[in-house]
């Protein structure tokens, strides 16, 4: 965006495309002071409310600076409890912070673009603790600076700012709209593969997988290695089995809604469960939770884990477009379908606080040699 000012009104025009079809807005003399106090301050501060995960820091703020603009991340404030907020400061007159907002959604795995963000501490157990490193950080802050390369072409500037954009409306939709927000987070992984083929000629959808290749280039060297090949490998198939779940809830709830076909209600229980396996559930454990005659309930059951699929798979290719493989930072249990749910949970939501307390069974002690 950009402000221009006028004799006697000022005009706030979008430099951006999505923004400048809605036109210009002006504002009278009388708003003409206000709006520039407005322009001063609008990002003096940003409470970001954290829902889905705990932030852990060995630092209680942070100050960086991207494109020549500083930032102060607080990640202990009056305004939250500590880990389920982060406070965003500037007091630089810029208008526009979407891009920093954009690339700290996909750093954190956290909405920080919603401008009404509210308290929502119901489910800060479903992904665990995420530790903020400082290492991590300024190497991403490092790669993304240049965002998007000078020298791409429009076309795969469209497509490279496509897929952060879909991934964050994945991200800002939650739970809420599971299943169907897996769809925006697909559209992220189609756009990256895309992207990756880098011609005009062809457009490869999900089905085609062509994004696969991007962690296979990045995997290559690693699987060359005696002391990693087999943990790579392992995580490979790990990854290439989400993305087939990814593609079946794709292809029932967002795309071509298949469930009505019984061969397709079939396909996508059997996936759901092989991901139940693989993720450490018992075989019986696995066959009660999945019925193909009530599919849709099973998988709203499990909107939370799945959608932790949906979000994990996107980030780590996003992560590995950016050329960043080694230092990808996830929450601690990102990769597990439970949660990291304490024995006493406290949660708030629209002004309700409430308690929830988890008898946890304790083991037996080892009798020892008497007796």
């Amino acid at each position: 965006m950009m402000l221009c000012v006028k004799k006697d009104a000022l005009t706030i025009r979008s430099t951006r495309p999505s923004f400048a079809a809605r036109g210009n807005f002006e504002l009278g003399t009388e708003l003409h002071r206000r709006a520039g106090e407005l322009c001063v301050r609008f990002m003096k501060e940003k409470i970001i409310h954290i829902k889905y995960c705990r932030i852990t820091s060995d630092v209680s703020e942070y100050s960086f600076v991207y494109k020549n603009i500083p930032y102060l991340m607080r990640f202990e404030s009056s305004k939250f409890e500590k880990g389920l907020g982060v406070s965003l400061n500037n007091n630089s007159s810029a208008f526009d912070h979407t891009d920093i907002e954009l690339w700290l959604t996909l750093f954190f795995g956290e909405d920080f673009l919603n401008p009404f963000s509210e308290i929502d501490t119901r489910f800060n157990f479903v992904r665990g603790n995420f530790d903020f490193k400082i290492k991590e950080f300024d190497q991403f802050l490092k790669v993304i600076e240049d965002l998007p390369r000078k020298s791409y072409p429009i076309w795969k500037k469209k497509l490279f700012e496509n897929a952060y954009v879909y991934y964050s409306a994945g991200v800002r939709t939650g739970f809420n709209l599971m299943p169907l927000n897996i769809g925006l987070f697909t559209m992220s992984l189609e756009c990256i593969g895309n992207i990756v083929y880098g011609k005009r000629d062809k457009h490869f959808t999900l089905g085609n997988k062509h994004f696969v290749k991007l962690m296979n280039n990045r995997l290559k060297r690693y699987k060359q290695n005696d002391n990693y090949k087999n943990q790579v490998k392992a995580f490979e198939k790990f990854i290439k089995a989400d993305i087939e779940l990814l593609n079946q809830l794709r292809n029932s709830f967002y795309g071509h809604s298949l469930l009505h076909l019984s061969k397709d209600r079939k396909l996508l229980t059997d996936n759901l469960k092989k991901w139940y396996i693989r993720t450490s559930h018992d075989k019986k454990f696995t066959e009660l939770s999945f019925k193909s005659n009530r599919i849709e309930k099973d998988v709203i059951r499990e909107s939370p884990s799945l959608y932790k699929v949906g979000l994990r798979t996107s980030r780590l290719f996003l992560f590995m477009l950016l050329g960043l493989t080694r230092c990808i930072p996830f929450a601690s249990h990102d990769f597990k379908t439970v949660g990291d749910m304490k024995e006493t949970e406290k949660s708030e939501y629209k002004g309700i606080k409430m308690e929830f307390k988890i008898k946890v069974e304790k083991p037996n002690k080892t009798l020892n040699a008497d007796g």
